[in-house]
């Protein structure tokens, strides 16, 4: 992540009952500002293990050096599970709490049960695409071709709904011809390229970043496919948990509750008293 994408760790300690509970979260400088939290903002990804049983004080302690650590640019912390916090009045005119929610697979069941725990839909879907001589590759070193063709169709995609991909295509060019581990998969029709799928992964996770197709793709349900195989892949490599990321939308919603993953919770707390979360709303009103 610091050499990808320019984000280093920092590590914030607050006693908590006696005993030190360390937030790994990551951070980089914009002018005098800091911006602190998740390097992939949008992905869902929490940005640090601690435990969602700190006591009130202690995650309004740590809230409060995240704010100041963060020069008034911006900070966020997600937890893996949703806290039952109520911030008090002060903190409140500094932070927001959401609730944000994601798709789980477990990994650990045999390939045909994960197959079998799918919706009927998804599974017909994937036999769909499978009929129709789709086939899907993994790039395993992307070209500069690769790359605009992918980024291209991506906002093409965003378009539809009047909205722009949440990262640059440096962002993804950033990952790609970095060392951190991902997945680029390619669905195509014998030459016609019809989807693209991004992931980024480790020993025991892995994320969905990424993922679009054309019109003519979603007719021949390259989406499912792609998923599918990622599933697999990760599966090979022994990865316990996918991520399909958060929801919100309501027909992606349905996509990603589709192949049997768990919806679980997320507290987020971001800071609203920030420059960051200024340009983020302006960016709205554009």
């Amino acid at each position: 992540m610091r050499s990808c994408l320019k984000y280093r760790p920092k590590d914030l300690t607050v006693k908590d009952n006696g005993k030190n509970i360390t937030l790994r979260c990551w951070e980089r400088d914009l002018f005098i500002f800091r911006l602190i939290g998740s390097p992939l903002r949008g992905g869902f990804i929490p940005c640090g293990e601690i435990e969602s049983s700190l006591s009130s004080g202690s995650l309004n302690k740590l809230l409060l050096k995240l704010f100041w650590r963060s020069r008034g640019g911006f900070a966020e912390i997600t937890f893996g599970e949703s806290v039952p916090h109520t911030l008090p009045p002060l903190l409140r005119l500094i932070f927001k709490k959401i609730e944000k929610y994601t798709f789980l697979i477990d990994l650990k069941p045999s390939i045909e049960q994960i197959f079998a725990n799918m919706s009927q839909r998804a599974r017909n879907m994937i036999r769909k695409a499978e009929k129709n001589n789709v086939s899907v590759s993994t790039i395993h070193q992307p070209t500069e071709r690769d790359l605009l063709v992918f980024y291209s169709m991506l906002e093409n995609t965003f378009a539809k709904s009047g909205s722009r991909p949440p990262h640059r295509m440096s962002f993804y060019r950033a990952i790609l011809k970095s060392n951190v581990p991902s997945l680029f998969l390619c669905a195509q029709q014998g030459y016609e390229i019809y989807g693209f799928s991004l992931f980024l992964y480790d020993k025991t996770e892995a994320f969905y970043i990424a993922g679009t197709s054309t019109i003519q793709g979603n007719k021949l349900a390259v989406s499912s496919l792609l998923q599918w195989s990622a599933i697999q892949e990760f599966k090979r490599y022994g990865v316990k948990v996918y991520d399909l990321g958060g929801g919100g939308i309501q027909s992606i919603d349905k996509f990603k509750r589709s192949f049997g993953g768990q919806v679980v919770f997320r507290s987020s707390f971001f800071s609203r008293l920030s420059i960051g979360y200024l340009l983020m709303r302006v960016k709205e009103l554009l």
